[in-house]
C-alpha cells in the first residue's frame, strides 16, 4: 500500500527492509543483525525492478546502517548503489538485552508504552524511547533542510517516528502505522 500526499516537490519516500529473519522468528530484533530471507530478497529486487525508472527522480537516498536494510538498499538500487548515504540516525531502537524476546510477548507486557511514558525508562543494555525519539527527529529536521525528493530505506520504528513526528500523532499510539515489508509511505516535508 502506497500513503501519499500531493505536493511532493520536498517529500520523503520510506521504505521498511525486505522481511528478515527475526520477523520469520517472530522476535523483537531492534537494532541487531538479522539476515534477509528469501522472501526478502525476492521482494527487494522485485521493488528494485518495478521502480528502477523512478529512483534517478530521488535528490538522495538514505538507508540504516543495520545489514538487513543496506541489504535491501543494494539490492533496489544496484548499479546505483553509490548515492545511499548511510545514516545511524535512521537504526532501528536499540532494545538490548530485550532482543530475541518473543514479539507477542513483548507487547502482552507493554510493548512500547512504559518507555514512551517514562522517557528515562532505558531498555535493559539498550537506549531509552526519548534518545531514539531524539536522532529520528535529527535525521528528520537534516532531510528538511536539504529539501528535495528523500528515499529512506531503514526499519518499521524508524517510519512509525518519523510519520508520528510529520503527522503529529499521539506518542502513546506508538507504533501506530502498519507498515509492511518493502512497501513505500510518502509525506510532504
Amino acid at each position: 500500500m502506497i500513503y501519499q500526499d500531493q505536493d511532493l516537490s520536498s517529500s520523503i519516500t520510506m521504505l521498511r527492509h525486505g522481511e528478515s529473519e527475526n520477523q520469520v522468528q517472530h522476535i523483537l530484533a531492534g537494532d541487531r543483525e538479522y539476515a534477509l530471507t528469501q522472501q526478502g530478497i525476492r521482494q527487494a529486487k522485485s521493488l528494485g525492478r518495478r521502480e528502477r525508472s523512478n529512483l534517478a527522480n530521488y535528490t538522495y537516498a538514505h538507508c540504516s546502517t543495520v545489514g538487513r536494510a543496506v541489504n535491501t538498499a543494494q539490492l533496489i538500487f544496484l548499479d546505483s548503489a553509490d548515492r545511499i548515504r548511510y545514516s545511524d540516525r535512521i537504526r532501528e531502537i536499540n532494545v538490548g538485552d530485550d532482543y530475541q524476546i518473543d514479539f507477542d510477548a513483548f507487547t502482552s507486557a507493554g510493548g512500547f508504552l512504559p518507555y514512551i511514558e517514562n522517557s528515562d525508562k532505558k531498555f535493559p543494555n539498550g537506549e531509552t524511547f526519548a534518545d531514539f525519539r531524539w536522532r529520528v527527529a535529527q535525521f528528520l529536521a537534516e532531510v528538511r533542510m536539504l529539501r528535495g525528493r528523500h528515499f529512506v530505506v531503514t526499519h518499521a520504528g524508524v517510519i512509525n517516528a518519523i510519520l508520528h513526528l510529520i503527522d503529529s500523532t499521539d506518542w502513546k499510539c506508538y507504533p501506530h502505522y502498519d507498515i509492511n515489508n518493502c512497501e513505500t509511505i510518502t509525506r510532504s516535508l
